[in-house]
Formats: structure tokens, C-alpha cells, sequence
């Protein structure tokens, strides 16, 4: 054998030789755990607009008629949420998402009738809802156990000069929540 090669199985000897050392029991060591929450909101229910008797002729000749209804959420806490409400399926000609011109249609009237209305987000009504982003409303519920609701707070202007006849008027807002 050369000695090179008895050198090698010398050393190759030695490290079997050696006893490994063995850790102590018990062996610890650590995992990360990580989770992400993303802002989320449940559509619950809602509650419909129902202004009743518009009288053009007496009571609502100066005076205008105030409704209110509502949209109830559950989101998750703290995240913030962002309420629209679109135009409405008969909106008035000029229109658009920063000064909505909603309108109720009668419902067997031939032309077509229609009867303003404006929908705010402030019990004072002085804030138009709209669908821009300057005239949409923000939450921030501190749970999210518990629904939100928001009001919707609508106004007929008094005054206007409708078609009667017994005949009901209606219309249909998109409500979108944003987060």
C-alpha cells in the first residue's frame, strides 16, 4: 500500500472512531405563524325610502317631504369602508356622480311623469350623496360584531308640479361599498 493511501484510511478510521455527541433533550426550536385581514364588509339588509303622500297642492306646496331609510353592513373593525349611491334608473338630464338628479317615475303614466327627490348623508340635509369621491360617505365600525347602520336621509323638494291621478312613483339606487 502506498502511503498516501494508508494515511487516508488512517484518518477515515479515526473519525469513525469518534462518538458523536448527542443533544440534550428536549430539542426546541421556533416556527413563525403569520396572518393577513383584509377589510371586508357583509351586505345584511336594507330598509327602502318610503316618503308616503307627496301634496303638492297644501302640505308640500312650500314645505318639502322628508323620508329616511337605511343600509345595514357588518365589516371588519377599523378598516374603512366607503358608501355610494349611484344616479337611480330615471336620473334627470345633466346628471352625473357629483350632483345626482334622481328622479321617481310614475308608474302608469304615459309620457313619463317624474317627481325630484335628493338623498344625504347628513340629517341636516346638506350634503348631496352621490357617487364621486367627494360626495360618497366614510365608516370605520370599532367591531365587527356588531351591523352598521347607515342612514340614508332623502328629501322631495316642495313645490313641484306632478301628475296625480292616484298613480304611485318609484325609482331604484345602487348602493356600493368600498374598501
Amino acid at each position: 500500500m502506498r502511503a498516501s493511501t494508508v494515511l487516508g484510511v488512517f484518518v477515515l478510521a479515526a473519525a469513525l472512531a469518534v462518538p458523536a455527541t448527542a443533544a440534550s433533550s428536549p430539542v426546541t426550536g421556533s416556527i413563525q405563524v403569520t396572518a393577513h385581514v383584509d377589510p371586508s364588509c357583509k351586505w345584511v339588509s336594507a330598509q327602502s325610502i318610503a316618503f308616503n303622500n307627496y301634496d303638492p297642492v297644501d302640505a308640500n306646496s312650500t314645505v318639502p317631504l322628508d323620508a329616511t331609510g337605511s343600509v345595514t353592513l357588518r365589516c371588519a373593525k377599523y378598516g374603512i369602508y366607503w358608501v355610494s349611491l349611484g344616479q337611480g334608473l330615471n336620473a334627470a338630464t345633466g346628471s352625473n356622480c357629483l350632483a345626482p338628479l334622481r328622479q321617481l317615475k310614475a308608474a302608469s303614466v304615459a309620457p313619463a311623469a317624474y317627481l325630484r327627490y335628493d338623498v344625504y348623508w347628513d340629517l341636516e340635509r346638506t350634503h348631496a350623496w352621490g357617487c364621486d369621491t367627494s360626495n360618497r360617505a366614510g365608516f370605520s365600525p370599532s367591531t365587527a360584531t356588531q351591523d352598521l347602520n347607515v342612514t340614508l336621509y332623502a328629501r322631495i323638494p316642495g313645490g313641484q308640479d306632478v301628475w296625480s291621478d292616484y298613480t304611485n312613483y318609484s325609482d331604484t339606487i345602487q348602493v356600493t361599498v368600498t374598501f
